[in-house]
């Protein structure tokens, strides 16, 4: 009897020593993860609990400095600076508490630079150029070194340099950050060749036939092509710098000079610029004519007046001008004003009648008309 009251007994307490001691709920077990445990800095982070059991109390410590840095189930950190980061989390519950520290858990680097740029395109300004640098087009930069090859420098991110010159200038660019450092070169980067200007003159602008004439180019700029038309017919006729030229039948001749360089090309056109007059003739006696003319301009662009000028000799009293190559007779008068009104080459026919006499003068494909509306 004694015996069964002492288990009796032993079994209140111990029953009481589990009341007063725990809920008998067991402790939870801490675990977490990180939404990415490598990278760049500054970044921020996404944490989360995993942790097995009934928890409510989470402290965080994401630097392993063994302060709390959140109390929240799932929270988000921003590293700032690259570093290895340890993190521990302890969590609690009715069972009890547990604690996770995961070492060198967060691996952060800082962002590399890449250096890198652009220029506009140069803008001529007096005495030189002005370039616009864009050192924009670097990664990871926070500071900015220019060399721009003249012996001035500049530490904006997107410079504008004036240079005296015209280049070419090798061009150098560093950019560093707290964690990198970087640099591009790019030689001969910056060069700026301008434009020429045309211009040109003969020795005379007047002359009998047959006349011999020395051009002398005038232009101005870095050249590095002629191209003569010393009679408006827009094809080439020489492509010396000084060249010379004869004409060989009387007329108003209109000359042409294109330059070409390195900075682009120009074009100088001196309408009507050289006269030249047919050698002298005996006075024509009646029953011989003979039919000439002359016009100006021979090219033109967009609607375009045409002065013809007769240049026929003998007793003439009659002149039928066919302007257009038709066939047809357009005009009557000596010396008459055409206006083409449509692109196109036209030949010009002149027959003239005098005395007992008749004669036609023909020039092949001789009015140049282009740039006419449709």
């Amino acid at each position: 009897m004694r015996t069964v009251v002492f288990i009796l007994l032993l079994g209140v307490v111990v029953g009481l020593a589990a009341g007063c001691t725990g809920s008998g709920q067991p402790p939870p077990s801490a675990d977490f993860k990180a939404s990415v445990t490598t990278g760049y800095a500054p970044v921020e982070l996404q944490f989360t609990d995993i942790s097995v059991g009934i928890i409510d109390t989470w402290e965080w410590d994401f630097d392993g400095d063994g302060i709390v840095d959140d109390t929240v189930p799932n929270p988000r950190h921003t590293y700032e600076t690259p570093g290895n980061y340890t993190v521990s989390l302890t969590v609690g519950g009715p069972g009890g508490s547990s604690s996770e520290t995961k070492e060198d858990y967060i691996v952060l680097s800082g962002y590399p630079c890449k250096a890198a740029f652009i220029t506009l395109n140069p803008v001529p300004v007096e005495g030189g150029i002005r370039v616009a640098f864009r050192g924009d087009q670097s990664t990871g930069a926070t500071g900015w070194s220019w060399d721009f090859g003249d012996g001035e420098t500049s530490d904006e991110m997107n410079p504008i340099h004036v240079y005296t010159g015209y280049g070419p200038y090798t061009v150098s660019l560093v950019v560093t950050s707290s964690y990198c450092e970087d640099s591009v070169t790019k030689e001969d980067c910056v060069h700026y060749r301008p434009c020429p200007v045309a211009d040109f003159q003969a020795d005379r602008t007047s002359a009998q036939v047959p006349a011999l004439m020395q051009f002398t180019d005038l232009s101005s700029g870095e050249i590095t092509s002629w191209e003569w038309d010393f009679d408006g017919d827009g094809k080439i006729d020489s492509n010396e710098q000084n060249p010379q030229h004869t004409y060989a039948a009387a007329g108003l001749y209109t000359v042409i000079l294109e330059v070409t360089g390195p900075g682009g090309n120009d074009r100088e056109i001196k309408s009507g610029y050289v006269t030249v007059a047919a050698s002298p003739t005996p006075t024509p006696q009646p029953g011989i004519c003979i039919a000439d003319f002359v016009a100006n301009p021979t090219v033109g662009e967009g609607r375009t007046w045409v002065n013809f000028t007769d240049l026929s000799t003998g007793s003439i009293t009659k002149w039928e001008w066919d302007l257009d190559g038709d066939g047809d007779v357009d005009a009557t008068a000596q010396n008459p004003s055409y206006r083409y009104t449509e692109d196109g080459v036209y030949s010009v026919t002149l027959t003239v009648t005098g005395m007992g006499c008749s004669d036609s003068e023909t020039k092949v494909a001789y009015i140049h008309i282009s740039g006419c509306p449709t």
